[in-house]
């Protein structure tokens, strides 16, 4: 079974996430902050993605987002952000989702980006 991690600073839509990606079949971490989400990184090798809130206090998802590729670099990486600004600090060619958004649309998202390309 496939592992997500998530992760953002609001304990509350971390877990909810977490349980919405259970119901569809993965298996979850929730972390709310980037040293947490580093833990998991170096715990557990089963983790297949990592969806992160771009806004968080001290480490910000992005620099999260180069940590967790410093240590798997071909870790799929999901951002999300519910700031009007959000995307604009978001490297171009990142997979980025606005707050608030379906869980349909962003399971979708998950979808293709843990979905080896066809040939």
């Amino acid at each position: 079974m496939s592992t997500v991690l998530v992760v953002d600073d609001d304990t509350q839509i971390a877990q909810i996430l977490a349980d919405m990606f259970e119901a569809a079949g993965f298996k979850t971490h929730a972390a709310t902050s980037a040293e947490q989400a580093m833990h998991y990184i170096h715990a557990d090798p089963g983790i297949v993605l990592m969806v992160t809130d771009v806004r968080m206090p001290c480490v910000s998802g992005i620099r999260l987002a180069e940590m967790a590729l410093a240590e798997r670099p071909t870790l799929p990486i999901l951002l999300m952000s519910g700031y009007p600004g959000g995307t604009g600090e978001t490297p171009p060619g990142w997979p980025f989702i606005r707050k608030p958004f379906r869980f349909a649309d962003m399971l979708a998202m998950v979808r293709r980006l843990i979905t080896p390309p066809t040939k």
